[in-house]
């Protein structure tokens, strides 16, 4: 009878163990389930408090790289409301005005698809229902709507909004003002919005360019060359819509070719429409072609060996053409010249070594390197491993002249430095850098290669190239729920079971 009774009370100090902590799990279950609610109710509306929607208009230029996004100043932007908001017992509602309600969009809940869809729906009954906003943007490309009652509202153009900047109108869309707002302080509303709709480049667009480049060449041998020596020769391009030249293209005037120590020069027309086929033509300056001039009793006649024609599309907005003046032989005066370019490379242990440096290098004319031809060549590397300097050079005033020049390393003070350094070593690309130019050849390359070793250049200046550290960042991911709740109700349920079966021994030893 003893340990009947002593059973039935074990079985009911379990049951009561058991219903302890089902009672603890369900008040956790209970709270947490007022978490969740909490986390997703809004708060009511500031009393009388209104919207403002900041538009900002924008595109992308595709024929830079850097600050390529511009402003698209006096657009025209449209908005209406088709929804209003009120918040009851923590739930925004958005009810559909009544020009709308028969389209049956449900607006809670909507995905990104959805959304589009809906707002491509509302626009085609937009202008029949409802007073609609109009607003121009300014120089930077924004405009606001202000005093917006709480609502959805949707953001539009008309067809022909963006021509001047050859971009699409952009597509309709919603956006609700004011805009709910969650954050770990808890739910809000943010009653000054800021969007920046998307938009795509189409058809043809004043982004054009067409780079004109002239040579001066004699007939004679074909040879190019230079004006006299620092002097300034001007000739003048036109740009035409029309092969016969006649019609100049529209927002372009004459643009001068300045030829200076050099054998060519170039022109550049820019904001010029795509998807178009332009005609060059060699002009006075006035607008009038001209076939033939004469400069200084020296008649100089334009030639196209590539036709005259160039076209730029969407897809490549930037032209080139090129053309010459030739003469019967070389006016007096001007001369043969060329390019002598004289390259900088760095290597480490045999791979590419980017650096700050500055190193120097003189042109001689001496194979002694006593005589230094101009000035001392700076070649700053800026955090690269390779960096060029073209030098131009004289050759003479015959097509059998030639010149011949060496090429050395040098310190800051133009004095030439031995092929072996504490630091680095050197080496040309041409024995003792020698190079010899001609009419026929006036261009050429001189590339001082400096090799570097860790060990040697751990023992000299460091590398100024630097790489970014990376920073950690936190990433939510929207669960809101409260693990430390989860974590106290076990624990509190796990110490009720801990005491229960402590009661249970003492009463056994009993």
């Amino acid at each position: 009878m003893v340990r009947r009774i002593s059973d039935r009370k074990r079985k009911l100090n379990v049951r009561a163990v058991s219903a302890l902590i089902t009672a603890v799990l369900l008040v956790g279950l209970v709270v947490m389930g007022v978490f969740a609610q909490e986390a997703d109710r809004m708060p009511d509306l500031e009393a009388g408090a209104e919207g403002t929607l900041k538009v900002q208009m924008t595109y992308t230029d595709p024929n830079l790289e850097k600050d390529n996004v511009k402003p698209m100043p006096e657009v025209e932007i449209r908005l209406a409301q088709v929804a209003r908001l009120q918040v009851e017992g923590g739930s925004a509602e958005y009810t559909l005005l009544d020009a709308y309600r028969e389209t049956g969009i449900r607006l809670a809940g909507m995905t990104a698809a959805e959304s589009n869809e809906a707002a491509q729906k509302l626009a085609g009954l937009v202008d029949a229902g409802g007073s609609v906003l109009t607003r121009k943007t300014d120089a930077d490309g924004r405009t606001v709507f202000e005093n917006l009652d709480p609502g959805m509202y949707l953001v539009f153009q008309s067809a022909g909004a963006n021509t001047a900047y050859r971009v699409d109108a952009t597509a309709a869309f919603l956006v609700a003002v004011p805009y709910p707002v969650q954050s770990e302080n808890g739910n809000g509303w943010q009653y000054e919005v800021e969007v920046k709709p998307k938009t795509e480049l189409a058809g043809p667009k004043n982004n054009g360019v067409v780079r004109v480049t002239k040579q001066l060449v004699n007939r004679e041998n074909q040879l190019a060359y230079y004006p006299p020596e620092d002097q300034e020769l001007i000739f003048y391009v036109g740009l035409f819509t029309d092969e016969a030249c006649t019609v100049r293209a529209e927002g372009t005037t004459d643009q001068p070719l300045r030829f200076h120590n050099s054998s060519a020069a170039t022109a550049v027309f820019e904001n010029l429409t795509t998807d178009r086929t332009y005609y060059i033509a060699e002009t006075d300056g006035k607008g009038t072609v001209i076939g033939a001039a004469e400069k200084g009793e020296v008649l100089f006649e334009a030639e196209y060996p590539a036709g005259q024609a160039v076209s730029i599309t969407r897809n490549a907005p930037e032209g080139t053409a090129a053309f010459q003046n030739v003469t019967n032989g070389v006016p007096i005066g001007y001369y043969y010249g060329g390019t002598l370019t004289v390259t900088k490379k760095t290597l480490m242990d045999g791979a590419e070594y980017k650096t700050g440096d500055v190193f120097y290098a003189g042109l001689f004319t001496d194979e002694k390197l006593r005589n230094r031809y101009g000035d001392v060549i700076t070649l700053d590397l800026d955090g690269k491993s390779s960096v060029s300097v073209p030098l131009e050079v004289s050759i003479g005033r015959s097509e059998n002249d030639s010149v011949t020049y060496y090429v050395a390393e040098t310190d800051e003070d133009g004095n030439p430095l031995d092929d072996s350094r504490e630091a680095f070593t050197i080496s040309l690309n041409k024995e003792n850098g020698k190079v010899t130019l001609t009419p026929a050849s006036p261009d050429d390359e001189i590339v001082i290669t400096n090799r570097f070793t860790k060990e040697r250049r751990d023992g000299g200046s460091s590398n100024p190239e630097t790489g970014r550290s990376g920073g950690s960042q936190v990433v939510r991911t929207g669960d809101e729920t409260p693990i430390a709740l989860y974590a106290v109700l076990f624990v509190a349920a796990a110490a009720v079971l801990l005491i229960l079966l402590g009661s249970r021994r003492k009463y056994r030893r009993k």
